[in-house]
């Protein structure tokens, strides 16, 4: 019996995923047997489907062309295997390619922006020919979409909390970005997919006020269903009362809840360290359970494949070991789970 079979009924649980991973008999068997959930860790990001050469030869100049073959490796395996999936992320300062915000999809580095009217069709055409094509090819697989990631930075100085700097989003759109990107969205989504806004450091003051303050009118207008709190976090930091306290007041909100992209940085394999890990595992799927977070994902599968993971610095963050072996973390977890 998987994690996903101790929570069946009551919180999806899932995981960060690539094609590669996907490929390794070891790790695709740990997704099979222990997640009800999926999410592309980048193949569905916009850097990586959008298709610069197609879209050049089409002579289009307000859509983008698109190469889904790396995501439909994670979705078809998803489908085969029964898990739903987290589709992420549609709009994104990060990761996506500044000619899609240029003339003529110009690379060059000092290449004009389109129009605010332009980008607006191009933002359309990408958010309704993505949805389109994953909800026509995999239809009933996806159950929500993170639509707007990483909008707030409360250290970039705007009076409301946008971020403003390396953002081509907002140079163009400005503070309606988040209602543009939400609406169309809303109009291509498939039935009873729910719409997300992800962000990290969700549970700081005051980005969790700004992120709040961002979401009420949305909320009000039916445009989005709710917050995913990325959660990457220490193994000392936030307090867990901070943190429960974020879940409550995004709860409060009306705001579905989904923990997106868990992790707990850990630096060593000591003991210590590892009942460290169990601990605040043990307490942030508590949290979860506590309140009501209807789906839970771990930023990957093993610390093999973690970002948090460098050459010269391995990590420790996740549930099971480089070796696909289960840790103290992941028994507390199912001790959890079980009551």
């Amino acid at each position: 019996m998987g994690l996903k079979d101790l929570c069946a009924g009551s919180m999806l649980i899932g995981a960060a995923v690539t094609p590669g991973l996907l490929q390794n008999e070891r790790y695709a068997e740990i997704v099979k047997n222990e997640f009800s959930s999926i999410t592309c860790e980048n193949v569905m990001k916009p850097e990586s489907i959008m298709d610069f050469d197609a879209t050049v030869k089409s002579g289009q100049t307000d859509r983008v062309m698109f190469d889904f073959s790396e995501a439909d490796k994670v979705l078809s395996f998803a489908r085969d295997n029964g898990i739903k999936v987290r589709a992420h992320t549609l709009i994104w300062h990060n990761q996506t390619p500044r000619w899609f915000f240029t003339e003529d999809w110009s690379k060059a580095e000092d290449a004009p922006f389109v129009s605010r009217e332009k980008l607006l069709k191009r933002m359309e055409n990408f958010i309704k020919d993505e949805m389109n094509y994953f909800n026509g090819a995999y239809p009933g697989l996806i159950y929500c979409w993170d639509v707007l990631n990483e909008f707030i930075e409360p250290d970039n100085n705007h009076p409301h909390g946008c971020r403003v700097r390396k953002n081509n989003w907002f140079s163009i759109l400005g503070e309606d970005e988040p209602r543009y990107a939400f609406t169309f969205a809303r109009r291509y989504a498939a039935p009873g997919q729910k719409l997300f806004y992800n962000d990290y450091n969700e549970y700081e003051q005051p980005k969790r006020d700004f992120i709040l303050s961002t979401l009420r009118p949305l909320l009000k207008d039916g445009l989005v269903d709710g917050m995913g709190l990325q959660s990457h976090l220490l193994p000392d930091y936030p307090g867990m009362d901070e943190y429960r306290r974020a879940i409550s007041d995004y709860a409060a909100e009306g705001l579905s809840l989904q923990i997106t992209e868990l992790d707990i940085k850990s630096l060593s394999e000591s003991e210590a360290d590892d009942e460290l890990l169990a601990r605040r595992y043990r307490e942030v799927f508590e949290a979860a359970i506590g309140g009501g977070v209807e789906s839970l994902t771990l930023w990957g599968v093993t610390d093999a494949q973690s970002w948090l993971s460098k050459p010269d610095r391995p990590a420790y963050p996740l549930l099971f070991d480089r070796a696909g072996k289960e840790k103290k973390a992941y028994y507390a977890v199912r001790e959890i789970l079980s009551k």
